[in-house]
């Protein structure tokens, strides 16, 4: 493996420039970025540009670019004018990256001399190809409408700094195409539109889990559901305290088993304007929703039941015994606590932390409390 220092004139070329080819920049003075080859995936021949696309040398996989100075750029493009193959699954190139770096560009530059709306023909072309990257703040462009299966399977798993998601224009998913994509992005706080109508298998399997920055879901519009396809989405996002309908009722094996599990939704049976499921059918379905609401925050949690609906609560009380109250993510009213010798039944409780409840509506034998703080539940 070589190191290269590179001090980038930031000066475009106003006849070469081309923003759509994929771009690393530095935030951080001495910032690095290496493309690491995997097993065997597809071969192909890449290039690198310092100069703002002045000049272009042939790129050795492994090769450490470090970026000296904030603002300095590295461009990537594939050498081919037609698209070519890239990773294989199993067998894949992935980015490894130390310091701060934004992320711009087109991803397809990698496959495809120009980038732009490539068709994706590999399954798994760019399996975790940002994997663990956890010095990017920003993603790539990813403008190709027809996916491959697995095609960004893991693709910025763990990427803890990255703080946007790139827009995801598909309208036709695959089998896994987005299967754990955004696992594990710690600043992630807004999620891509995701517009497709009918699912496949494992599409979007936790897409977004552990993702504990993200605080509301999107809108999920598919009328047809398949095999596990929001299985464990949004497990683990422990700020996520709003999501729009499910409006899909065909619910299948897998479909919304652990779903939103461990989120800060207020889930209830009492209705208000914010429904969120219908369970009118589930027979014949084999375990479609098992725990979907498991670990929340509302009076009800775990398994919906076939033929009730389920809605979002609007306020969120939360008591720690004999002590003040403390303030929940996402600036739900809260007030009182619960004296200490006065005990609280089941369903309406729900342990949050050490001693700490939350439940829908206050007991008429809760001492009434002035609120003097305001920290987050979840740094408790």
């Amino acid at each position: 493996m070589n190191r290269r220092r590179i001090l980038t004139n930031n000066v475009k070329s106003k006849e070469a420039y081309n923003p759509s080819l994929l771009c690393f920049t530095a935030e951080a003075p001495a910032s690095s970025v290496t493309l690491k080859n995997l097993g065997s995936p597809n071969a192909i021949n890449l290039q690198i540009s310092t100069d703002m696309q002045k000049t272009w040398e042939d790129y050795a996989f492994g090769d450490e670019i470090i970026l000296e100075y904030p603002n300095d750029s590295v461009f990537f493009r594939n050498k081919s004018l037609t698209p070519t193959g890239f990773s294989l699954r199993a067998q894949y190139y992935c980015f490894k990256t130390t310091g701060t770096l934004s992320v711009s560009g087109d991803v397809t530059s990698l496959i495809s001399f120009w980038g732009g709306d490539v068709s994706l023909r590999d399954e798994g072309i760019f399996w975790r190809l940002f994997d663990g990257s956890e010095g990017i703040s920003t993603a790539p462009n990813l403008p190709s409408t027809r996916l491959s299966a697995s095609c960004y399977a893991q693709m910025f798993r763990n990427a803890k700094k990255m703080r946007t998601a790139p827009a995801l224009p598909a309208t036709i998913v695959e089998e896994s195409c987005y299967l754990e994509m955004f696992y594990g992005c710690a600043s992630l706080e807004n999620a891509p539109a995701l517009p497709s109508l009918t699912l496949k298998k494992k599409c979007y399997q936790n897409m977004f889990s552990n993702c504990k920055s993200l605080e509301t879901a999107p809108l999920l519009p598919a009328l047809t559901l398949a095999e596990d396809c929001y299985k464990e989405m949004f497990m683990g996002c422990a700020s996520l305290s709003h999501s729009p309908e499910i409006v899909a009722t065909n619910f299948v094996h897998g479909s919304l088993i652990r779903t939103f599990k461990g989120t800060s939704l207020i889930v209830t049976e009492t209705e208000t304007e914010n429904r969120i499921l219908n369970c009118r059918t589930l027979s014949g379905a084999g375990q479609p929703v098992t725990d979907a609401f498991a670990d929340t925050l509302g009076d009800f949690e775990g398994t919906p039941e076939e033929g009730h609906e389920y809605y979002l609560g609007n306020k969120l009380y939360l008591y720690k015994a004999g002590d003040e109250c403390e303030k929940i993510t996402g600036g739900y009213e809260c007030f009182g606590y619960l004296n200490s010798t006065v005990g609280v039944p089941s369903p309406n409780k729900k342990t949050v932390g050490d001693n700490y409840i939350g439940v829908l509506k206050p007991r008429a034998d809760w001492t009434s409390y002035v609120l003097r703080t305001a920290n987050d539940l979840s740094s408790l």
